[in-house]
């Protein structure tokens, strides 16, 4: 749309200043907005790589838990323990499926 529509909302002429003025600061808006929208876009990246890292750390933690409790299982020697560990972990897999 033009300058002076935008402003007066018909087809009058603008003095000449006023256009320019106004034609540069419509010009620097759009220049802030394209600066914004960049640094949006580096801070969705940003936190993709924290949310990344998170679910990284969490599979390591997991891992880790398992095989101790595993370990920990195996110590005992106690048979009932370890199918009561397995069975709870296959409830678990079919309770997320």
């Amino acid at each position: 749309m033009i300058v002076h529509k935008l402003i007066f909302g018909k087809a009058c002429h603008l003095p000449m200043e006023l256009e320019q003025k106004a034609f540069w600061v419509i010009k620097e808006l759009i220049c802030i907005f394209e600066i914004i929208k960049v640094k949006r876009l580096m801070q969705m990246s940003e936190l993709e790589e924290i949310k990344n890292e998170a679910h990284e750390n969490a599979r390591i933690n997991k891992r880790k838990v398992k095989n101790g409790m595993i370990k920990s299982f195996l110590d005992k020697n106690s048979l009932m323990d370890l199918m009561f560990y397995f069975l709870i972990l296959d409830l678990s897999y079919s309770y997320k499926n």
